[in-house]
């Protein structure tokens, strides 16, 4: 029997259901810099979701504290820069150092490229190189640990920082939102007010939580839906009786 290794299991690129919680996110993020920029990108394999976002040096903790990643891929020339300091301490032996040359940006635009069949990236979003080298990052390591078979992604979506509140780990541990002081789920709001159906609607209400809203017309519009659900009784049980099948 040919032996060899097919695979190599990290806190970041675990699908086995029994060890994943299907209402939370599994996040792998890479982060990178070029320049004086920053960049985070972050993918869960569970899923396919695959995103990347610019951000500056004084944004970037508390980007990091609004994933939450399972694992963080740093370049080993990295390691020691202040501004990581805050990161280091809260995520510990999630941290993982590579070389810098899997961050290189050209190098991690010929992997999305190859990865999603196109000769170009404009179409999926205005990337800064930060955010190619952060997303080749992700992907590089994806293709060390599953040994050349990359799992199905969807393509790298952008998000922008503007319209959300950004918060510290420190705040987010006090405010309890997702998880209590002592890390468990009961007894944080999320567990307090999620009514979800689906595994699917609990990952984005808990996304939502994590992420607060600062754009009026964006919060308004999100309580007009809550408004229209709330008044009808009729149309709330329908749709939660389509969600739940």
């Amino acid at each position: 029997v040919a032996r060899e290794v097919v695979r190599v299991v990290t806190p970041g690129t675990l699908t086995e259901d029994q060890l994943l919680s299907a209402r939370r996110h599994n996040y792998l993020a890479a982060i990178a810099k070029n320049g004086s920029d920053f960049a985070l990108a972050w993918a869960d394999i569970t899923d396919g979701s695959f995103h990347t976002a610019p951000c500056d040096a004084k944004s970037l903790p508390a980007l990091v504290a609004r994933i939450e990643p399972a694992e963080l891929l740093l370049p080993d020339t990295l390691a020691d820069l202040p501004v990581l300091t805050t990161i280091r301490e809260d995520l510990g032996d999630r941290i993982t150092l590579l070389s810098r040359l899997k961050f290189d940006a050209e190098a991690g635009e010929r992997l999305l490229k190859r990865q999603f069949s196109v000769s170009a990236l404009d179409g999926y979003g205005n990337f800064s190189r930060a955010e190619i080298a952060a997303a080749g990052g992700v992907l590089s390591y994806l293709e060390l640990t599953q040994k050349g078979k990359l799992p199905a992604l969807q393509p790298p979506s952008q998000q922008m920082q503007t319209g959300i509140m950004l918060m510290d780990a420190a705040t987010r541990r006090n405010l309890e939102i997702v998880e209590t002081l002592s890390g468990e789920h009961q007894g944080s709001l999320l567990h307090a007010i999620d009514r979800t159906a689906t595994a699917t609607g609990g990952r984005e209400i808990a996304e939502w939580l994590r992420s607060p809203l600062t754009d009026v017309s964006a919060i308004s519009a999100r309580l007009d839906g809550v408004s229209y659900f709330a008044g009808s009784a009729d149309a709330r049980a329908r749709v939660r009786g389509v969600l739940r099948r």
